[in-house]
């Protein structure tokens, strides 16, 4: 009687400490939520950055477009000028 009560013992130990492990294991793989939300708040600032970025390229690329057309339309007209002499 002994020995089958001291397998048995010994069985609910080993089935203890595996869920102990499990959870022990279970808790330490969660990510803490205020790490989540500080996170995400983070993502969106970064997000609305780039959208700001991206709105000032092609601000940028629209000069350059506006400043080539002057470039090439004086150097046209100083063309058309020369040889008009």
């Amino acid at each position: 009687m002994d020995d089958k009560f001291t397998n048995y013992v010994a069985c609910i130990l080993n089935d203890l400490v595996g869920t102990i492990s499990n959870l022990l294991e279970e808790r330490n793989s969660h990510v803490d939520v205020d790490e989540v939300v500080k996170l995400r708040a983070e993502n969106n600032l970064l997000r609305s950055k780039v959208v700001k970025l991206y709105q000032e390229v092609e601000a940028s690329n629209r000069r350059c477009f506006v400043l080539k057309l002057i470039v090439l339309g004086a150097i046209g007209w100083c063309i058309w000028v020369l040889f008009q002499k």
